[in-house]
């Protein structure tokens, strides 16, 4: 079973809180650093995806979607790329047989 991005998210955000609780305390040495900016990174990444409605999905996911995206915008970049030079053929050929 999936978890969703906001379990995810408050998961990280407890081991944030426990870990800078250690720290604090100067216990366990360097593990509850580690695990501090482990469990940082991880709830910045699920507080994004969730706030971008990934609620289900994961950072592969967003990443896709993402590439998806900008293929289709250079396609449809080039595509009206190659309309407007079409009619702008079209136009300095009427030009050209209008003189």
């Amino acid at each position: 079973m999936a978890s969703s991005s906001r379990n995810k998210a408050i998961i990280a955000a407890i081991f944030v809180v426990i870990s800078s609780i250690l720290l604090w305390l100067e216990l366990f040495g360097i593990v509850p650093f580690l695990v501090l900016i482990l469990a940082f990174f991880t709830l910045v990444i699920q507080v994004g995806l969730h706030l971008a409605g990934y609620k289900h999905g994961d950072v592969f996911e967003a990443y896709q979607d993402a590439e998806r995206t900008e293929a289709t915008s250079l396609t449809n970049l080039l595509k009206h790329k190659q309309d407007c030079n079409e009619q702008q053929d079209s136009a300095d050929k009427s030009r050209q047989e209008s003189r």
